[in-house]
């Protein structure tokens, strides 16, 4: 039943259209972090905020 599974999740799909459009990535705006010039200190855990924008047709 397992292999059965797996072949059927392999099926290759070539009706789907591939999405080739990189997103933009950017911490310019109020929320991101870091900001420019911003210091910090060797050592500390600090969590990466971005934005990410895609272009939908």
């Amino acid at each position: 039943m397992f292999s059965s599974l797996f072949i059927a999740s392999c099926s290759s799909d070539n009706d789907s259209v591939r999405d080739e459009e990189r997103p933009t990535i950017t911490i310019n705006y109020n929320a991101g972090f870091p900001q420019a010039c911003e210091t910090l200190q060797r050592g500390e855990t600090y969590t990466f905020t971005a934005r990410v924008q895609t272009t939908r047709h």
